[in-house]
Order: C-alpha cells, then structure tokens, then sequence
C-alpha cells in the first residue's frame, strides 16, 4: 500500500498535537512551541506507525521459554525500571564514536574540530576499551559488556537515503534551539553544516542501539542531553519505540571547566598516562569546596558518611581529603596502590622522608643537571620560564632547601644515596636520581 508524508505540529513542551499551526499551545499554553513534524500516511487515510526491526524474536512455546532471573539494579525511577523490566542488568554495550569521531561533536566548542586520521581514530578506540576495561567485563558471557562501534552502521549509508529516511524527521526549528547549536550561535561562532548534522548521527545511533540490541537506556554526561533527546525522539516519531536517557553531571575542575583531553586538563585513569601517586595527589589537593562534590563522584560511600566527611570545617576537611584520595585511587587503580600512594603521601608530607612512589626522573649523570632542566624534564613544570618564576617566589626546593639562583647546578654536595629530593611548592615532590 502506498504511503505518502503529511506534516502536523507537535507541542515541545507538552506534546500536544494539531493540523495547523498556533502561536499558543491549547495544552499547556506555552507560546511558540509548536513544531512542524512529518507523519506517514497511508493510501487509505489512516496514520501509519513504522516499528523497528530487527529486534522481533521468533515464535515459541511457551514451555520452551527460559524464566531465568536476571540480577538487575533499580534505578529509583519507577517509569524508567518498568519498561527495563525491573531495573538495569548487569552488563552494557559501550558505543564509541569511530563515524561520529570524523565530525566531532560541537557541544561546547567554538570551532570545528581538527579531522583524524584513520591510525589515530583506532588507537583512540582500543584506547577507550583499555580504559572501560578497568570498570567492565567485556567478554561473550551473557551479561558480559560488549563494545560497539558506529562506524559499523554509518559506513555504508547512502547520503540522499539518510536526509530522506531520517532527515525528515527532525525540525531545523527545534535543532536551533539545542544548546550544542544556541550556545555556538549565541557566542557569534561559526557552525559548519558538517557540525550541525551531529545531532542526527546520535539519534540514529540510539535508534541502532535499540534494533541491534534491544536497548531502551542511554547514559551519558549532561552535555549530551540534546543528543540524546533527539534519539528518543526519533525512537517515538519514527519507530514508534519508547527509548528513555538520562544524564550525570559532567566533570568540571575548579575554574568550572569541562575536564578532558582537549581542554588540556583530564585526569588520566591509565596508569601509563599517570601513575596512581600523582592520580592520588589530584584528589589529595583539590579545593575544600570541591570535597563533597568528589566523593558522591568518584566514590562509593554510603551517602551518610559522605555528608559527614563534607561538613567537616578548618584542618578536618584535610582527612576528608585523605579518605577521597584513597577511596577514588581504590576504585581507579586498585587496592594496593591505593595504598602504596597513601603511604607514599605520609612519609613525605607527614614524616619528612622519602616514599617509595614519588615521581622519579633517572640520569646518567645528575651532577651538572640544571635545576631549570630538572623541573621541567620531571614534569612539574612546562618550561624554564615557569621554573624561573618560581624560584623568584621561593617556590623551588632541593633536599628541602629554597633555591633562589636559577642557575644553580646539581653537584656531589647534593646526592644523598644515590638521589636528589626536588619539590615544587608544599604539594609537589620529586626525585632525581643516578641512571643504573
């Protein structure tokens, strides 16, 4: 039977639905919030509804059909575990962006992203896996965590097949006002049209995501709320499927700053990336505002602990801190060095030694190293301007003692078995030792 597309406007607010459009909606009386949305239409007149396939089982006996309880975790939100059977299943399906990746994704940015190359795009991606890896089980078990790839579905997609079967769909109106779009137009920054298709991508992806594998939920940071939304959107419109999202907040450091790899400020969970003292110390020094925040975050304490350790004032928010170090460490990187960065911490900050998991910088030769080479080649600082500025503050030590000459060289005087304690402030601890 031949189909043909009509429009019809929908209320953005509340879902109302009328053939024409109004400045107010009668549903909820907001005002322009009407939207013009196609509907397929069947030769006969009647509105007819596109299910997803692909997801169908086959027919079965009832008696043939396994009852197998699953352990599931609730989430809180009633609607939400219903339609997910009682909860979330142990396991996910973690999608990374290979198709996606080639765009970039405009939230928050003022200009296009630079283009990977292909060698990039798959060390980025088996990246990714290493990193989730230390949080999930991916395997072929049943409730084992798969990793798909867009990439999969996106790389043999007509263009012209796309605009009109999935195009059609989605109202330039109402991306405009997508803060991923409003935020880039509002800030006078240009948008390509390459960028502005970024949205579509994701709501076809979780559309994808349902008809491959059954799946209705989509966690994400807050920053993709919109791309989100416009999957279960799709998912309703289209398919005819009740998708649902939701969102955690995203992690910002203290200037209130989103935290990752192209703003120059993540914090590496890779143990190759940063090692567990230093992933320590990050959580050791953070503002005492920023405590109750990082436990809820990146801890599991028992909500009332948490509200206790985030109410303590003066010089006890400083065991807050350790507690939020150790257990955020624990989780990342295990029990162990957990343990071996707290008792690397106390003994240098508590006890005036030498811990075990200090970062260290090894050299053939470490008399005749420049204090400016030293701080910089160690990573503490970025260049020899930062140290020389520093040293104007007293802010460099060797062997606990302020150094004031930026010239000063490493000699005999100052190895003390076989290493040099450097340290940058009161919270940066070093050492510099003989290669062999």
């Amino acid at each position: 039977m031949a189909t043909k597309i009509k429009t019809r406007f929908f209320c953005q607010e509340c879902g109302y639905e009328t053939a024409k459009w109004l400045g107010q909606c009668p549903g909820c009386k907001a005002w322009n919030s009407l939207v013009e949305e196609p509907v397929s239409v069947t030769a006969g007149g009647k509105e007819k509804k596109q299910v997803l396939s692909g997801v169908q089982s086959a027919p079965a006996v009832l008696n043939e059909i396994s009852m197998e309880e699953e352990r599931r975790t609730e989430t809180g939100m009633g609607e939400l575990d219903r339609v997910l059977g009682g909860g979330i299943v142990t396991g996910s399906l973690t999608l990374v962006g290979g198709a996606t990746a080639r765009i970039g994704d405009p939230s928050g940015k003022d200009k296009l992203r630079p283009f990977l190359s292909e060698e990039t795009l798959a060390h980025n991606i088996e990246g990714l896996k290493k990193s989730f890896g230390k949080f999930l089980k991916f395997g072929d078990g049943r409730n084992d965590a798969v990793m798909v790839d867009n990439w999969d579905w996106f790389k043999d997609i007509n263009y012209l097949s796309f605009l009109r079967d999935i195009g059609t769909y989605y109202s330039v109106n109402r991306m405009l006002t997508m803060d991923s779009v409003k935020s880039r137009l509002d800030r006078e920054q240009p948008m390509s049209f390459l960028e502005f298709n970024y949205m579509l991508l994701q709501g076809y992806d979780f559309c994808e995501l349902y008809r491959k594998y059954g799946c209705r939920a989509q966690i994400a940071g807050s920053d993709q709320w919109g791309n989100i939304t416009s999957g279960t959107e799709l998912g309703r419109r289209k398919y005819d499927v009740e998708l649902f999202g939701f969102t955690s907040p995203i992690i910002t450091d203290s200037a209130g700053r989103k935290m990752g790899k192209s703003e120059g400020n993540a914090v590496w969970i890779n143990e190759d990336k940063l090692p567990a003292y230093d992933y320590y110390q990050y959580f050791r020094n953070i503002g005492d505002a920023e405590v109750g925040k990082c436990l809820r975050i990146y801890t599991d304490l028992p909500m009332d602990e948490i509200r206790r350790l985030e109410d303590l004032k003066d010089q006890e928010i400083n065991e807050a801190k350790k507690i939020l170090a150790f257990e955020a460490t624990k989780i990342c990187r295990g029990f162990d060095e957990a343990k071996a960065a707290e008792e690397t911490a106390v003994k240098t900050f508590e006890q005036g030694g030498i811990g075990g998991e200090l970062p260290t910088l090894e050299k053939d030769n470490i008399t005749g190293l420049s204090v400016l080479d030293a701080f910089v080649e160690i990573g503490f600082c970025a260049s020899k301007g930062e140290v020389r500025r520093l040293i104007k503050q007293n802010g460099i030590r060797v062997n606990d003692r302020a150094i004031s000459d930026e010239n000063y060289v490493f000699d005999e005087s100052d190895i003390v078995d076989g290493q040099i304690k450097i340290a940058q402030g009161k919270k940066k601890f070093g050492l510099i030792k003989q290669a062999g």
